[in-house]
């Protein structure tokens, strides 16, 4: 058995299995891919963001035993050996850091030889061993893992702030229980490098300032669909600066009712109400919705037959061009699948990301006449549950 030293970042981690995939993404930087479409053509082209990473080369999967059936494969926890990182697990978002059942770092790896080949190497030497149920034993040895000197305390005292002593406590699994900010995983919509960049460079903003996020999406107001209790409202009011309107008929939280630049409209999104409402606070830079509807197809018809309806008002108040939103303009979606196997939220995907492009040219007319461009993507938030998906678009004026 030899011993050799690993050079690249490397962790082991015992992580829930429905959080698998966007856990190794995100310590691999695996990225969600863009794709462009042009508001007057039909195709839709990749956008290449950056070069594309064979994450098979760099993550191994050791599935631990399960019961059978399509509930039971979601529950429980994966082993995931991972090379090359380019972040700790505790620079985790909080909710995949409470699905870490262990995480250590990996300083030493063993090679260890399968039965075979060290039987050839006894018979070489004189020394003949005899095996039986040769092939099970070889299908076996395949799978075999050794790791050895993990440094476990390293990563779990980066992954604990509330005094947790590895010595003397037993692993836990609610790593940062009190630090769990119930929106960080809403915010990592905006902090997508690539979305930053794109809305940045159509504005000519210069990123590098303290303050530059501030900037990016202040030419318009915000418009949160279905937003009680108000994690989105808060986001748009904290992260983005930008005054906001909350609709939805049921009450927001006090902490969010109570900020400055938020008006909240109590009432249906078709309603009288609220289209005179969202009409008095046009055009919007910033559009998000995270409203329960098992059908996404039906959430986004919904909000464009209503902000259809909004331009109609504002061309009868005088505006004669009825602009309901300003370019660059961002739409963040939440997609919520009725059912969870893996076969039902693989077809919902296909069957939506087809019909996005038309439903996107169609939004891209709200904000008057001319050739509009969008940039979008279907990404799984840590936010996510395992049958939601989020689609985030820019759309800009050519």
């Amino acid at each position: 058995m030899t011993m050799s030293s690993i050079n690249e970042p490397c962790y082991g981690i015992l992580c829930h299995r429905q959080y698998v995939d966007r856990v190794s993404n995100a310590l691999l930087a695996i990225d969600d891919e863009w794709r462009t479409i042009d508001g007057k053509k039909e195709e839709v082209t990749p956008t290449s963001t950056s070069p594309s990473v064979d994450q098979s080369s760099k993550c191994l999967l050791v599935p631990t035993s399960m019961e059978k059936g399509p509930r039971k494969s979601r529950t429980g926890f994966s082993l995931l050996v991972m090379q090359n990182c380019i972040m700790s697990p505790a620079q985790l978002p909080p909710t995949a850091r409470r699905q870490l059942s262990w995480a250590g770092r990996l300083s030493h790896k063993t090679e260890i030889k399968s039965p075979c080949v060290a039987e050839e190497e006894n018979n070489i030497t004189g020394k003949k061993r005899t095996r039986s149920n040769e092939k099970e034993e070889d299908e076996q040895s395949d799978s075999y893992l050794s790791i050895i000197n993990t440094v476990a305390a390293e990563i779990w005292k980066d992954l604990t702030c509330n005094g947790f002593d590895i010595d003397k406590e037993v692993l836990r699994i609610d790593a940062h229980p009190k630090t769990i900010n119930s929106n960080s995983e809403l915010a990592q919509v905006f902090e997508d490098e690539h979305l930053l960049d794109k809305i940045a460079s159509l504005r000519g903003i210069d990123t590098s300032g303290k303050d530059s996020k501030h900037l990016l999406l202040n030419h318009g107001s915000g418009l949160d669909v279905g937003a009680s209790p108000g994690g989105w409202t808060q986001v748009l009011c904290n992260q983005l600066c930008i005054p906001t309107v909350a609709l939805d008929p049921a009450v927001l939280a006090k902490r969010v009712d109570s900020l400055d630049g938020v008006t909240h409209i109590r009432a249906e999104l078709n309603s009288k109400e609220a289209i005179e409402g969202i009409s008095q606070h046009a055009p919007y830079s910033t559009i998000v919705c995270d409203a329960c509807l098992s059908n996404p197809k039906t959430l986004i018809e919904k909000i464009f037959e209503a902000l259809e309806s909004v331009k109609q008002v504002l061309k009868e108040s005088g505006n004669e061009k009825g602009r309901v939103v300003t370019f660059p303009l961002c739409t963040v979606f939440t997609l919520k699948f009725p059912h969870k196997t893996t076969g039902s939220i693989a077809r919902f995907i296909d069957t939506t990301s087809e019909a996005l492009p038309d439903y996107f040219r169609r939004f891209a007319t709200l904000g008057g006449q001319g050739n509009v461009e969008v940039t979008y993507k279907i990404c799984h938030l840590f936010a996510n549950s395992i049958s939601e998906r989020t689609v985030i678009a820019v759309f800009n004026k050519k």
